[in-house]
């Protein structure tokens, strides 16, 4: 098994995390069933500290980690963490100066689930990790497309 994760905020105070545990089918070799993830999200924020277990896609990582090379570099912008079911959305926006805003929601079951909203203030030397966190999973959990089936 190949845990790979990406932490966003603090080491101890407030983050958010996401551990990818594998593929949740790991025989799968189409793009539908082959792109799923089981992973674990870790919340700690204010006074909340939780955590839940959620499938999400390798393309949504893969979109993420563009989207994050792009705000590391220019530090303005948008990048977005957005899944599928819902069940996470991470938004990270930069001010240019080094001052990254990200606005979360997270969903403890896909669709139905208790929803816990809240913000973290980053800087641009949390990205630098959180961006070779990312580069490390992504490389972990290609997108599995038709074309290898």
């Amino acid at each position: 098994m190949n845990e790979q994760a990406f932490h966003l905020g603090g080491a101890e105070r407030e983050f958010v995390e996401v551990t990818v545990r594998g593929r949740s089918h790991p025989r799968a070799t189409d793009y539908w069933d082959g792109n799923w993830l089981r992973s674990e999200v870790r919340i700690k924020v204010g006074g909340f500290l939780g955590g839940f277990e959620a499938d999400f896609r390798s393309e949504e990582f893969a979109r993420f980690l563009v989207e994050l090379e792009q705000l590391y570099a220019s530090l303005s912008g948008r990048a977005v963490f957005a899944t599928l079911e819902e069940q996470l959305r991470l938004e990270l926006d930069g001010d240019g100066k080094g001052h990254i805003e990200l606005r979360g929601q997270a969903r403890d079951q896909a669709g139905t689930g208790h929803q816990l909203t809240f913000r973290l203030q980053l800087d641009q030397t949390m990205l630098g990790a959180a961006l070779e966190e990312m580069r490390s999973l992504v490389a972990a959990y290609p997108i599995v497309s038709a074309d290898t089936a």
